[in-house]
């Protein structure tokens, strides 16, 4: 795990001293990503720089950029290839000598060996560039899921790259080029929650490098390619599972154990995040397989059961052997933490589920780890979170009719009958009602905005019922979009902030692309069936975990009593911030809405601590970047 950065100038002339010197600052700016080296190079009209987190091959040997034996090839590069042994032995049979014993040289003599698509043979996370001297070129790629960010900046004459919008924050500023705030992506995030599933981001002109792609430049000339095609692959996986598609367990199991294994490899220290659910329970307990006394953490408030989940880790903890650390988190400076974990997110979060990652990965770091494992993907890629219950639902009415009514009464015997029916009847409105691109005006949040920034909101992707169909399953096809666009993208930047603002390594096994494509080639009554979320997960883990964890029907996950806080003293200054008439956003926001989110929720009229965490969250951020 490391910290990428780079520029490459389009008119093939090499950077001047003063790019040299914002590319410095880029790589400054990212220096909690990788404290234990650094690195930094010209090679023709590029520069590249990288901070490196040493995890793998421990010695000097994995410095980068990295070059080749001749010269010619020259990488940076953020993330792990897990499966680098085995390609690393299928390199030196074709006669590949080896310097180091980590994954990036890996990465290099594959590239030697395939060009840009080496990348489909790698199983992991990763963001790297390379540049080529023979051709002038520059690689630039990021993982399938997009687990590793990369964000550029386009000029006609250069291009700027970065793991953290704030390195491409860093270089604009050395440079004196303008930074401003994005209106367009602040208005869909106060309405919609919308944030990573945009390319563009909260910064005018700094967008994402999208998931699963390679961009390829050549002199002036960019080319954008994609390499994972998750639909054709499910489809083959699919093809040949024949009947094993209808009780998939023992794949499954064997899938995921598979994925855990691999991302156990390392050189220093390593954990697991454990909330008490079944995602992480089920890495702890296949990491058990492998590594003596696994150490994990938990972290709890004292705000009643309800945000308390020890018991279901404990049951973990003992099953398993695991050596356990826990930690109560109290919200005493919590305005400051704010500011912190805001600054490093570059951009606000849906929720406040980031306050108590932050601290999971705090105490982590406490711990001694270098390296920690999470949960992860399981929600998107088995149909985890309760709001799917009326979308499969929703799907039976149009696919299988019959089935509707014996998946309702299930799910009433399992979650009770007001789940059950609510379930039942968002399911038969939306199939009343015609579907139709939503506009801001209907949205209850809009109201937060000023009038003349509502109509500025992306409502695109805010009609489920909208989004392509590209599989025939209807839930598998909502996971498909949310696992892209929507949900997973701003999960996974929070996973990759929230621990390298400590300097760990964060790895997703549930996120293993060859778990992800099995996961998309089952049926959906293996996401969803007889009532229970992720089913298929269940019934494949039933044995190895405590049955109150398999099959435990109440879902948490690292809950945060955020609404708690905003009404008593924990969250004053928090609202305080949103009251204050010379704040930043003071612009963005209507006033007298803000004020009546605030009274409504102190008054508990209505929970709006999501509204106003969002309006929270966008001030401390214009405060964090100095925006306007």
């Amino acid at each position: 795990m490391c910290g990428i950065a780079g520029i490459y100038r389009l008119d093939g002339q090499p950077p001047t001293p003063a790019q040299l010197a914002a590319v410095e600052c880029m790589a400054t700016s990212q220096r909690h990503r990788g404290p234990d080296d650094s690195g930094q190079g010209v090679f023709g009209p590029c520069a590249l720089a990288n901070q490196r987190l040493s995890i793998l091959d421990l010695s000097a040997l994995g410095h980068m950029p990295m070059l080749s034996d001749d010269g010619r090839l020259a990488l940076i590069h953020n993330g792990e290839i897990y499966n680098y042994v085995e390609l690393r032995d299928e390199l030196r049979g074709l006669g590949h000598v080896f310097r180091s014993d980590g994954d990036t040289e890996v990465i290099l003599r594959a590239y030697q060996q395939w060009g840009p698509d080496c990348v489909e043979r790698f199983v992991g996370m990763w963001a790297f560039a390379v540049y080529d001297a023979t051709t002038r070129g520059l690689l630039i790629s990021r993982d399938r899921l997009g687990v590793k960010p990369v964000y550029v900046h386009r000029t006609v004459e250069r291009l700027v790259f970065a793991s953290e919008i704030k390195a491409i924050v860093a270089y604009l500023r050395a440079m004196r080029e303008p930074v401003r705030a994005n209106q367009s992506s602040i208005a869909t995030y106060v309405v919609t929650g919308l944030v990573d599933g945009l390319d563009d981001t909260f910064f005018e002109g700094i967008t994402r490098l999208p998931a699963a792609t390679n961009l390829l430049l050549r002199d002036d000339q960019f080319e954008f390619q994609g390499y994972w095609d998750l639909p054709a692959r499910a489809a083959a996986i699919s093809s040949h599972l024949d009947g094993a598609s209808q009780q998939p367990w023992d794949p499954l199991r064997q899938t995921l154990d598979e994925a855990v294994r691999v991302h156990l490899r390392s050189d220093v220290p390593l954990g697991v995040c454990l909330s008490g659910g079944l995602d992480s329970s089920a890495v702890v307990g296949l990491a058990s397989r492998y590594v003596p006394s696994v150490k994990t953490f938990t972290i709890y408030f004292d705000d009643g059961p309800a945000f308390d989940e020890r018991d279901h880790a404990r049951a973990v903890v003992e099953r398993f052997g695991a050596e356990a650390a826990e930690r109560c988190v109290r919200p005493t400076d919590l305005l400051d933490d704010l500011r912190r974990i805001v600054w490093h997110l570059d951009e606000p979060s849906l929720a406040l589920g980031v306050y108590p990652q932050w601290h999971v990965m705090a105490l982590a770091r406490d711990a001694g780890v270098k390296v920690v494992l999470d949960g992860q993907g399981g929600d998107e890629i088995f149909a985890g979170y309760a709001n799917y219950a009326p979308q499969h639902l929703y799907g039976l009415l149009g696919a299988q009719p019959t089935r509707f009514p014996v998946e309702t009464l299930a799910l009433g015997l399992n979650q009770g009958w007001q789940t059950a029916r609510a379930a039942a009847g968002s399911a038969v409105a939306m199939r009343l009602r015609r579907a139709t691109m939503p506009s801001a005006a209907g949205k209850p949040d809009a109201a937060l905005l000023a009038p003349e920034l509502r109509e500025l909101a992306d409502m695109s992707h805010d009609e489920w019922r909208l989004w392509p169909r590209v599989f025939d399953g209807w839930l598998t096809n909502v996971l498909y979009w949310e696992l892209t666009r929507t949900r997973l993208p701003a999960l996974l930047r929070y996973e990759d902030r929230l621990s390298m603002a400590f300097s760990i390594e964060s790895r997703v096994p549930f996120l293993d692309h060859r778990l992800v494509e099995l996961a998309f080639a089952l049926p959906d009554r293996v996401k969803r069936s007889a009532g229970w979320s992720k089913y298929g997960l269940r019934r494949a883990l039933d044995g190895l975990l405590p049955r109150s964890i398999v099959w435990r029907r109440d879902k948490k996950g690292f809950p945060t009593p955020v609404g708690n806080w905003f009404r008593d003293a924990r969250g004053e200054a928090a609202i305080q911030v949103l009251r204050d008439p010379s704040r930043r956003s003071r612009h963005l926001f209507s006033q007298p809405a803000v004020d009546a989110c605030i009274r409504d929720h102190i008054e508990r009229r209505a929970d709006r601590a999501w509204q106003l965490w969002r309006a929270v969250s966008t001030e401390l951020w214009m405060d964090a970047f100095d925006l306007t």
